[in-house]
């Protein structure tokens, strides 16, 4: 999850520099690899790539203190040049909920609990905090398929603002089972039905679940 609110906000920061308020339309992760065994922190290199009166576009590097890349992110934001300066708007906090528990619905969906470190100042689910809810409703529904992936690229479209209503429910759907990649397709949906926003995840099947598979034919 953290990888997620990381690059969200690195992009977000990139493409507004402080100057206007917006929200992230959409963001995509591509896991490059895993951190050096010797790092102790990540460093994060940013930049905007567009700007504009109504949307900018954002790139964003995130490495290990060894120099090791851990995962590139690409964003679109949604500027509002009537919502003031960012510094005047928001206070520092964190939005790294690590023991957020997703409760299993069924084989498919998961239902979470929306918890006061998930917003933003705007009192809506942060994005970033999306994004890594729907790390951790693919991993269920792998599990519950019999497969492990290691996560390559997760494209995330915010569709509307996920407020603070009680719970979300994550339902997982499979767009590609290969041998080898698997895409799964992840719908959020608010306590009313509406949806919240939609994702896409693509992971590289892990060699014991190749084996898993093969064996079940």
């Amino acid at each position: 999850m953290s990888l997620a609110i990381i690059a969200d906000a690195a992009v977000g920061t990139a493409v507004l520099r402080g100057r206007a308020a917006g929200v992230m339309a959409e963001l995509c992760i591509d896991h490059v690899g895993i951190p050096d065994s010797g790092a102790t922190a990540l460093d994060i290199l940013a930049e905007a790539l567009e700007t504009g009166p109504d949307t900018g576009t954002g790139r964003a590097t995130i490495q290990d203190d060894t120099g090791a890349v851990v995962a590139q992110a690409m964003g679109v934001v949604a500027v509002d040049p009537d919502g003031g300066p960012v510094q005047s708007r928001v206070r520092p906090r964190s939005f790294d909920p690590p023991d957020a528990r997703l409760v299993p619905l069924d084989s498919d969906s998961v239902q979470v609990e929306i918890r006061r470190d998930m917003l933003n100042d705007r009192g809506t689910v942060h994005g970033g905090v999306l994004l890594g809810l729907v790390h951790k409703a693919q991993e269920w529904f792998q599990q519950c398929h019999g497969v492990r992936c290691r996560p390559l690229r997760v494209t995330i479209d915010y569709l509307r603002p996920a407020l603070d209503d009680r719970h979300l429910v994550l339902r997982s759907s499979l767009e590609r089972r290969g041998r080898r990649l698997w895409i799964v397709r992840t719908v959020i949906l608010d306590r009313s039905g509406r949806t919240v926003a939609v994702a896409w995840g693509t992971g590289a099947v892990t060699a014991g679940s190749i084996a898993s598979l093969e064996l079940r034919g």
